[in-house]
């Protein structure tokens, strides 16, 4: 069976947040964190990141437990998200979603007045 632990509702909060994206385990849920804090459907880009993150944990759980993958893939992914979100001091959290902030910030208005970024990011 693929998930159904929580009666696929996991999967339909992250889709009805976050545009149809759908939540999944390890990289490629979490990697696309970025997409989820772009919709920002919580009007708080770090908040809609956590959701996002939280959701594609709940979904690993789901998975694990109804035989889809190991328990090793679903301890990575808790891991995972531990170190990112539990495991880092509150002015390290601040100083990475201004940094991220700033990225953003920047990509827009590269897009805004198109400006090409050169190959090795400048």
């Amino acid at each position: 069976m693929s998930g159904g632990r929580f009666n696929y509702l996991d999967g339909s909060l992250a889709s009805e947040m976050f545009n149809y994206l759908s939540p999944s385990y390890g990289k490629s849920g979490f990697g696309l964190a970025d997409q989820a804090r772009r919709i920002n459907h919580l009007k708080d880009r770090q908040i809609s990141e956590l959701c996002w993150d939280l959701l594609c944990l709940i979904y690993s759980f789901d998975w694990m437990v109804s035989g889809d993958t190991c328990e090793e893939t679903y301890a990575e992914d808790l891991k995972y998200f531990k170190e990112k979100w539990l495991q880092v001091s509150p002015a390290n959290l601040t100083k990475r979603e201004v940094d991220k902030t700033v990225a953003e910030l920047k990509e827009y208005l590269y897009a805004e007045f198109g400006i090409e970024e050169d190959k090795d990011g400048k």
